[in-house]
């Protein structure tokens, strides 16, 4: 007897909490996301695997053109490298994705990037640090 006179009570409380959810919803309507924006879902898989690819050889290129003597370095493989992160930061600024098993995000690859430029070509920091918070930002370092 008791279940019936509380059945109409735990109806009425999930109405009101499906009503909530309905009201309260998804909103479309969200400001634009920055790069210190967290995402809401939790898979690091925001990036179509061909840009992934792609960002993760400049990684690669600019660290092994960064490696060499700066005599020798090639300012266009740097250019080319800085250019294809940059695009890749902005074209996906809240991106998640995973780069050698490591969990990555865009703001994180532009802070990797701001470090591999501090010492290989600070000249080029400014079109970084343009993408990256003013607290995070980094003096270059002593040229290599």
């Amino acid at each position: 007897m008791r279940v019936s006179i509380a059945l109409p009570f735990i109806l009425l409380a999930l109405a009101g909490f499906l009503a909530a959810v309905i009201v309260v919803g998804p909103n479309d309507e969200r400001a634009p996301a920055t790069l210190l924006t967290r995402p809401t879902e939790s898979t690091f898989t925001s990036v179509p695997d061909g840009d992934v690819s792609h960002v993760h050889a400049a990684l690669h290129g600019l660290g092994e053109t960064c490696a060499e003597d700066a005599v020798s370095r090639s300012q266009d493989a740097v250019d080319r490298d800085v250019s294809a992160v940059l695009d890749f930061a902005r074209r996906h600024p809240d991106g998640r994705f995973q780069i050698d098993d490591e969990n990555g995000s865009s703001l994180s690859l532009l802070l990797v990037l701001q470090d591999e430029l501090s010492t290989c070509a600070p000249s080029l920091l400014p079109r970084v640090q343009e993408l990256i918070p003013p607290q995070l930002r980094r003096a270059p370092g002593p040229a290599s």
